[in-house]
């Protein structure tokens, strides 16, 4: 495979796009991509599939690095490109030493002036949207929210959701797994994020705003349920376009003041982001863009910088409006829970009708069977008898 591997980034050198296309076509008749980047980029991914030895692999990734300076002229582009082949396909299926030299300039990264100059472009473009701050009133985000959570449109329930939890549309959709933070109020853990840095966690812990985490969790699970079975992603992983085209055409039709932004729904990441920290941050102890990345699992804060663009606004006294807000969570939260309690109180008490019926001797399946209740409570009942 390292012969067959070579021979065809071989193929590739010094051809046009057009001539690129054509090859990758013909070794990988199952690429379906039509533009010579795309289709390169997927060949690259079925390479690294494949183990390789480590000297067959750092021969190839200065002359794949050769063509994606070709195809992906844009740097910002292709420093993104790059990333995905080091993180999702070098990086599980190779040894850790061609993982690590790959992140090397003269093996397969662009070059630090290169960087540099990304990461300068990126500090005047968050500097001028700074000067032309988007206003957002508060009170007109959390009307929205009860509007679109009623919804019987998924979609418009997504976007209540996006705006409720801070995650990526596709975080939402699929990848985010969530846990309940007992007696933490409105705070959840997520987990699975989409963009984890290397050496940065998985996971990060947030506060769900408006809505408790119970209503978010069960919100959710509808909207989660309706896509079962349906087409969510594309063959690099990420939220089909198709999808992804509703969600931004909700979201303008909702929040107009997005007209001049491209990437309408992950737009709601930012509203919440600064949302959260008015109800959640203490200016006194965190500044807004350290708390940003660290509810949202940024691996710098040149990220979390990015969102001091958006300014949230309310009318009136804020402090008493999120006082009244932190309540309403905290009253709805303690409802939920004494129901809750209160429901697995009463199975309870007819498991235990069950067991004095059989004298204590019924098996687990029987007792489920009988009681038509599921394996966690039955289980924590008869650790209870010490079965």
């Amino acid at each position: 495979m390292d012969l067959k591997n070579t021979n065809y980034v071989s193929s590739l050198q010094n051809k046009n796009p057009i001539q690129i296309l054509q090859i990758v076509k013909k070794t990988f008749p199952s690429i379906k991509s039509k533009t010579p980047a795309m289709a390169f980029h997927e060949s690259v991914k079925e390479i690294f599939k494949t183990k390789m030895s480590d000297e067959a692999g750092l021969k190839l990734l200065p002359k794949l690095y050769k063509i994606y300076t070709l195809l992906y002229p844009n740097l910002k582009t292709r420093k993104q490109r790059l990333s995905q082949i080091r993180m999702k396909f070098i990086k599980p299926n190779q040894s850790d030493k061609l993982y690590g030299l790959s992140m090397l300039d003269k093996y397969f990264n662009i070059n630090r002036s290169e960087r540099t100059g990304i990461i300068k472009e990126y500090q005047k473009d968050v500097a001028t949207k700074n000067r032309n701050k988007m206003q957002i009133d508060i009170d007109f985000i959390f009307k929205k929210m009860d509007e679109l959570i009623d919804s019987t449109d998924v979609y418009n329930k997504a976007l209540a959701l996006l705006l409720a939890s801070g995650c990526r549309p596709i975080e939402l959709f699929f990848m985010n797994k969530f846990q309940y933070e007992v007696n933490d109020g409105a705070w959840i853990k997520v987990l699975n994020l989409a963009k984890k840095r290397e050496g940065q966690k998985d996971s990060t812990t947030r506060p769900i705003i408006y809505f408790t985490p119970i209503k978010f969790f069960k919100e959710l699970k509808i909207v989660r349920k309706h896509f079962t079975g349906k087409k969510l992603k594309n063959a690099n992983n990420e939220l089909s376009k198709n999808v992804s085209a509703i969600l931004n055409r909700r979201a303008l039709l909702n929040f107009p003041f997005l007209k001049s932004v491209s990437q309408r729904s992950s737009m709601l990441r930012k509203i919440y982001a600064v949302t959260a920290y008015r109800l959640y941050g203490n200016p006194q102890k965190e500044n807004q863009n350290s708390f940003i990345g660290r509810i949202l699992g940024h691996s710098g804060l040149l990220t979390s910088f990015s969102y001091s663009w958006v300014s949230v606004t309310t009318k009136g006294n804020q402090s008493v409006k999120v006082a009244a807000l932190k309540s309403k969570i905290n009253k709805l939260e303690s409802q939920t829970k004494t129901k809750r309690t209160a429901s697995q109180s009463d199975k309870l008490k007819i498991l235990q009708k069950i067991w004095r019926e059989n004298n204590g001797k019924i098996t687990n399946t029987k007792l489920r069977e009988k009681s038509g209740m599921g394996s966690r409570i039955v289980n924590k009942f008869l650790q209870s008898k010490k079965i």
